[in-house]
């Protein structure tokens, strides 16, 4: 049996270390569409996007700019897959708490 202070400090190092690389997949994501909306932006004012309508320019913009398109969906993904790492730490964290808590005797905080 490990020593439940310690759990307790693994898990939370672990979640404070999830926080952190939610936030830069956050960031990561923010970059990457900030250069897909500044690029789009300038093919707009120099008139590169061809089509009829909204929707066909639209189009044309996927495919000039595919790999910045790529980039904002990989980009998306990281934050999901940081986002569910960040809620597998926390349940984590909660779990050591609650079992250091009844190891001790004392009543857990919140309801079950």
């Amino acid at each position: 049996m490990t020593d439940p202070a310690t759990d307790i400090q693994q898990t939370k190092q672990a979640y404070r270390e999830a926080i952190l690389a939610h936030a830069r997949a956050l960031q990561a994501r923010q970059r990457a569409k900030a250069h897909l909306e500044r690029s789009v932006a300038h093919a707009r004012y120099e008139q590169q996007l061809e089509g009829k309508n909204e929707g066909d320019r639209e189009a044309h913009a996927r495919e000039l700019f595919a790999d910045l398109y790529a980039a904002v969906e990989d980009a998306e993904i990281e934050v999901l897959a940081a986002r569910a790492e960040l809620d597998a730490a926390f349940l984590d964290y909660q779990t050591a708490r609650d079992l250091a808590s009844l190891a001790a005797g004392f009543p857990l905080e919140r309801a079950a």
